[in-house]
């Protein structure tokens, strides 16, 4: 089911609830996928935080990001004395989740969709892997070092902004490192 850009938060519920009744769905959780281009991440410093201190963390991620606080959900990847802080702006999730739950759509939690298929790709090795996955016109590029997110960007679907984002990542990452490339189809050089 594709959905546009600019349609209703209620149509959408209403279709999104439709498509699950078809599949027999009978109120269980659901997760919401999120588009790359809804969300934002930083790699923040947690050192000097409170263990698990999300509050703490989120003013860490405000920091690095154009928006208050206030106006954004986020969650967080943490390792070491570093997180992924990873959020959505309130103004554009909340009335979409207000909908589907007004649609009879339980929906329990809530994430990047290039996150949730990063999870499937061998990682599990001591080496930090660079992921680079197409969505739409965009590429993610995610690294993942012992099983954990580290850093998410997301760069135009041209050469020299991929280029430019790997530039930056390898630039950050210390020790052994490879590159997968599952759904993109050119070879950087």
């Amino acid at each position: 089911m594709r959905i546009e850009r600019e349609t209703p938060p209620k149509e959408i519920a209403a279709a999104v609830e439709a498509k699950l009744r078809e599949r027999h769905y009978q109120g269980e959780d659901v997760l919401l996928a999120l588009p790359s281009s809804w969300c934002l991440a930083a790699s923040i410093d947690t050192q000097g935080l409170p263990r698990h201190d999300r509050a703490a963390m989120r003013f860490r991620l405000e920091e690095k990001l154009p928006l208050a606080a206030e106006a954004f959900t986020a969650d967080f990847v943490e390792h070491d004395e570093t997180a992924l802080g990873v959020c959505v702006q309130n103004d554009r999730i909340v009335p979409i989740v207000n909908a589907l739950e007004a649609a009879g759509v339980a929906v329990q939690s809530v994430s990047p969709a290039a996150l949730l298929a990063s999870q499937h790709y061998g990682w599990g090795e001591a080496a930090t892997t660079v992921l680079l996955w197409r969505e739409g016109e965009s590429i993610n590029l995610i690294t993942r070092a012992a099983d954990v997110p580290g850093r998410w960007s997301l760069a135009a679907d041209q050469l020299e902004a991929v280029r430019f984002e790997l530039d930056v990542l390898l630039a950050e990452l210390e020790g052994p490192q490879q590159a997968a490339a599952p759904g993109f189809n050119r070879v950087l050089r």
